[in-house]
């Protein structure tokens, strides 16, 4: 045939219905190649984008075209490539930030924030004000972004930190919860492979093992809400924690004496209880809360952070207490901190132990 030419120069690219599409470096377009002849493509395979193209994601039946100003989406047709949609009001300057999200929707990073677009409507998500001030508006580069079970996760280099030529934070948001993380990390590709997420650097790394979640524990040293010349009754206490399991916890309670203690249980994720009806656990603030204005200070917490009030036996008087909790093996586990309520303060003299 000779009307065929070779691939143009890219560094942009997928695959799409049979064929591989490429953007243009020279002229922008986005060129793709014959039917099942990956490196046969001819001048009449050729579609012009509405802006300059910056991602070109295959998501089931159709192909989104993601432009800095513009998306338009595209489909296969007996007619050859043709144009199902188009969007000359959203763009991104991010394009690896976009990633498929079933068929026929993608998620990404859009100039107005993160959300889905389906070819014709455009859903944004919350972004807490640590992620949209600290992390998009100074976003440098955009790597790689997957898509784990419900999790989105983002390895980008921040502009504060770009003279380094490595990734320094990977943002994770969870998709049903509506909950956003960060990791610190260095690593640039990442890629989501038998229930693990790899990640590519100096070497390949292991993020996450899926769900061999080991035995957490944590235990403080010791506190007291004043002097510790008085003592203090703890009659409550209650785990601010994010709804990312349902288990049974452990929680012992102890004074300076050892027979001084108290052990009870919670459960870490109050949606239903045994026999399946919903829990109204009490639900802390959080950041662009629709129904109040919070104080500020509030935004570190998340939609659906609750108040876990573990049941305990009785109330534990001391100088000073310690709060020991177990969480078992195979479920996450994200608390935030600790409530305990103090009453009946006495005056009083430690005792010393006998050798």
């Amino acid at each position: 045939d000779q009307f065929t030419t070779p691939p143009p120069n890219s560094v942009t690219g997928t695959s799409f219905a049979g064929r591989i599409f490429l953007v243009d470096k020279d002229n922008g377009d986005v060129k793709y190649s014959d039917v099942g002849f990956f490196g046969q493509f001819r001048a009449t395979n050729s579609f012009n984008a509405y802006s300059d193209v910056v991602a070109l994601v295959n998501s089931g039946d159709r192909l989104f075209v993601i432009g800095e100003t513009s998306t338009e989406v595209l489909y296969s047709s007996a007619n050859g490539i043709a144009l199902l949609e188009q969007d000359i009001e959203n763009g991104s300057a991010w394009g690896r930030s976009f990633v498929p999200v079933g068929d026929g929707a993608i998620f990404g990073l859009w100039k107005r924030g993160f959300g889905y677009f389906d070819g014709v409507t455009h859903k944004f998500v919350n972004a807490p004000y640590f992620i949209q001030k600290e992390y998009m508006d100074n976003v440098d580069f955009t790597h790689s972004a997957i898509v784990a079970g419900d999790w989105y996760l983002l390895s980008i280099r921040r502009l504060a930190t770009s003279k380094s030529t490595h990734n320094n934070i990977i943002l994770m948001y969870h998709m049903k919860t509506d909950g956003w993380y960060i990791v610190e990390d260095s690593l640039n590709d990442i890629h989501f492979w038998n229930e693990e997420i790899l990640g590519a650097g100096s070497g390949l790394h292991i993020l996450f093992r899926g769900s061999t979640y080991p035995v957490s524990r944590i235990k403080t040293a010791g506190f007291t809400p004043s002097s510790v010349s008085q003592q203090f009754t703890i009659s409550d206490v209650k785990i601010l924690m994010e709804p990312s399991s349902n288990s049974t916890y452990d929680i012992t309670i102890g004074g300076e004496e050892r027979r001084n203690i108290d052990v009870g249980q919670g459960i870490s994720h109050p949606v239903k209880n045994a026999m399946g009806v919903k829990i109204n656990a009490i639900l802390e603030p959080h950041w662009n809360h629709a129904a109040e204005d919070w104080d500020e200070g509030q935004e570190w917490l998340a939609p659906g952070d609750f108040w876990s009030n573990p049941q305990l036996d009785k109330p534990v008087t001391g100088f000073h207490h310690i709060i020991d909790v177990s969480f078992p093996s195979g479920f996450p586990v994200k608390v935030k901190g600790f409530a305990a309520t103090f009453s009946n303060p006495q005056r009083g003299t430690k005792q010393k132990g006998k050798p």
